[in-house]
């Protein structure tokens, strides 16, 4: 995961979080969710889909990353994982090679 973004491509524009460690996949995960609850999306779900958004608006994970990856692709609802790169990096390698 090293130098990820999660990139969710929304409606009222983009939104970026680094997860280039699992804690902080799994804080991205539940930011989007909460952001995608308070925009509305799932207030109209089914029935059987209570249980599961109910569950994710107590905090459970898997819940959360099972409804956000089901409805990955939907109208606003899209996000992907994206390669950040560290321009730090290349600068480091340059100046490596510069040095006498």
């Amino acid at each position: 995961m090293n130098g990820n973004l999660l990139v969710y491509h929304g409606k009222h524009g983009d939104c970026y979080w680094l997860v280039d460690t699992q804690a902080r996949y799994d804080a991205a995960m539940v930011a989007l969710f909460n952001l995608l609850d308070e925009y509305g999306y799932y207030r109209s779900k089914v029935d059987r889909f209570n249980v599961i958004l109910l569950a994710a608006r107590g905090g459970e994970l898997k819940y959360i990353k099972d409804i956000l990856e089901s409805h990955n692709g939907y109208e606003y609802e899209s996000w992907d994982i994206e390669k950040a790169e560290d321009a730090t990096e290349r600068w480091r390698e340059r100046t490596a090679t510069d040095r006498p």
